[in-house]
């Protein structure tokens, strides 16, 4: 996954892009979260590749549930 910092709004705010595998997931950790939300495949694929970094665990999870917040 890759940060990119966005365009500052008024108040001197900038928004971090978020991507995976270059495909953009939205401008904003908001936008970034209903895009996981709206692709499970993708959130699956990240939180796989997340518990194989951290914990050394090698399959993905059967079912892999949306974050709710």
């Amino acid at each position: 996954m890759d940060f990119d910092r966005g365009g500052e709004d008024g108040e001197g705010f900038c928004a971090l892009r978020y991507y995976y595998n270059g495909e953009r997931m939205g401008q904003g950790k908001e936008k970034a979260k209903a895009y996981l939300k709206e692709n499970p495949s993708v959130f699956a694929k990240i939180q796989g590749e997340l518990r194989t970094k951290l914990f050394g665990e090698s399959s993905e999870p059967a079912v892999a549930a949306a974050p709710n917040t």
